[in-house]
């Protein structure tokens, strides 16, 4: 496991370990020093103060664990999230300038490069920070935070561009130097929050723990339907639609019609073969339906039926019945008898040989149009459209 200070403890490491094997220059002054820091690049420093400074200039998520848990943890992780997964970026910038002898202007950078060559090599020859790495006094380089960790400490050098490397340097409002990018991957920090203890299951009846019941059996499958008397999938209200497939024969065979129960009856079933009457219920209005057979299961508190094996959903049309047409009026007046044939809010047209009618006089209503009679209307063949569903009977003008 790891905690919040496993950001820090990284930058520790990488500390402890660059200020152990880093070369000390020759042109150095006896007995000096360099000093590795962690944090903003600091101010030019004086000549005698030669730095090696690792700067955390970006955090980002790693995604490729961000919703993973740790190996090994599984449901028995004491927390209920995935650890915090993160890519930390840093900055390898070495200071030493020297001034140039004869010149009180001029600076040798010559120490600052040797630094930054001498700092690029040790994180190249230890890109993973294992528990087995010591100093030369037998201190273990990874802190201790780090040794639990489920991912080990990963350093790579970062191709940042010079562009990139440009803003970082104008944010900070620092002269620009020469610097080295590395991704060190992958931290995690554990989650705080405590997993959900599961209650016991219990037994049917029993007040405690969850309630399971186990139903064997498979989903139907719808292949094709038609109309009882037809091949098509045009139907009226009141008439039989008829499926095919496989699966019908199971516990509480039930139709519903977007997704209403009760508007479709199963009449007869077999195993490849289901007939339905659509009922004459003010909820289905002409127009395309979808229609999913299923078997139910009598569970569940209140006790009532439930869909346990859906089956896969198809479409079919409910039209308009037209059952007459008359002329009427002393001949100025054509009248529609029939069901669904007016719906408000949706297109309601009628389709009188080759011509189209849709305004209707007073009284008109869902079982009777009237309207102006057409001209050359007599023995005209008569259609209703309802919201798109066209009807399908034989009816022409007297």
């Amino acid at each position: 496991m790891s905690s919040y200070t496993a950001v820090a403890a990284v930058g520790v490491s990488l500390q402890r370990l660059l200020r152990d094997r880093l070369d000390v220059p020759a042109t150095l002054p006896p007995g000096a020093s360099v000093v590795v820091t962690v944090g903003n690049p600091p101010d030019e420093p004086e000549a005698e103060d030669p730095i090696v400074n690792l700067f955390l200039y970006r955090v980002s998520s790693n995604g490729a664990l961000s919703n993973q848990m740790p190996r090994g943890r599984g449901e028995r992780n004491a927390y209920g999230r995935p650890p915090l997964a993160l890519n930390l970026y840093y900055l390898v910038n070495t200071y030493g300038t020297t001034t140039t002898a004869g010149s009180d202007t001029l600076q040798d950078e010559i120490l600052a490069h040797d630094l930054l060559g001498s700092a690029m090599r040790i994180l190249n020859d230890y890109p993973i920070l294992t528990p087995q790495i010591e100093t030369s006094g037998g201190v273990q380089v990874l802190d201790p935070d780090l040794l639990d960790a489920n991912e080990a400490v990963k350093i790579t050098l970062d191709p940042l561009s010079l562009e990139d490397l440009s803003k970082v340097w104008t944010a900070l409002n620092r002269p620009f130097r020469p610097s080295a990018a590395y991704e060190v991957s992958v931290v995690q920090i554990d989650s705080k929050l405590l997993t959900r203890n599961v209650l016991p299951v219990g037994p049917i009846g029993n007040a405690s723990g969850p309630k399971v019941y186990t139903v064997a059996g498979k989903a139907p499958t719808i292949d094709d339907l038609h109309a009882a008397q037809r091949t098509g999938a045009q139907i009226r209200a009141g008439e039989t639609l008829v499926l095919e497939g496989s699966g019908f024969l199971g516990d509480e065979t039930a139709v519903t019609i977007d997704g209403i129960d009760g508007v479709g009856q199963v009449t007869s079933a077999r195993e490849d073969r289901l007939a339905v009457v659509i009922l004459d219920d003010p909820r289905l209005q002409p127009g395309l339906h979808s229609l999913r057979v299923s078997h139910g299961t009598m569970i569940g508190q209140p006790l009532r039926r439930r869909a346990t094996f859906v089956s896969n959903t198809v479409a079919f049309a409910l039209v308009p019945y037209v059952q007459s047409a008359a002329i009427t009026g002393g001949g100025t007046q054509l009248k529609i008898d029939g069901d669904r044939l007016l719906v408000p809010g949706v297109e309601c047209l009628t389709l009188v040989g080759d011509q189209t009618v849709s305004t209707y006089d007073a009284g008109s209503t869902a079982k009777s149009l009237l309207m102006p009679l057409p001209p050359g209307a007599t023995g005209a063949r008569v259609f209703v459209r309802v919201n798109g569903a066209q009807s399908i009977d034989q009816v022409t003008v007297p």
